[in-house]
């Protein structure tokens, strides 16, 4: 990506209680079932050297989709708003790719370790395989 992206990797608590229902085995792989709509998807043609594409169980492999997002450092509390970027398809399971327009490691002081949050806007749906998504409070 350009010279503002950044990948998190999330920790194993670091899913959200909608994610723990589902089950944390895929990770970030959940985002491919669009039970949690992105603002927008750049459609894979459109992305330069993207090697991923559709396949029989994953027929948007390779499109991008992409949620606004807030990443907090949080040891001080620096906040940018930023960009999260998901490739459908991706083998990436525990990561989250940030884009923003300023370098975030510099201008957030932000080293390998460091622990952030990230914030990601979005709507919970329906699975696309028409079970029942349950994310009622524990």
């Amino acid at each position: 990506m350009q010279e503002g992206s950044l990948n998190v990797r999330i920790t194993d608590d670091g899913c959200p209680p909608e994610f723990q229902k589902l089950g944390t085995k895929r990770g970030t792989k959940r985002l491919d079932e669009k039970t949690f709509s992105p603002e927008f998807v750049i459609p894979k043609d459109l992305i330069r050297n993207n090697k991923l594409g559709p396949t029989p169980e994953n027929p948007d492999g390779g499109d991008a989709q992409v949620w606004s997002a807030k990443l907090v450092v949080d040891g001080t509390g620096a906040t940018v708003n930023c960009w999260v970027v998901r490739r459908m398809g991706s083998a990436l399971y525990r990561d989250l790719e940030i884009v923003s327009e300023r370098h975030l490691r510099t201008d957030l002081n932000i080293e390998d370790g460091t622990q952030v949050t990230v914030y990601l806007q979005g709507q919970w749906n329906q699975p696309s395989n028409g079970s029942a998504l349950d994310i009622g409070q524990n």
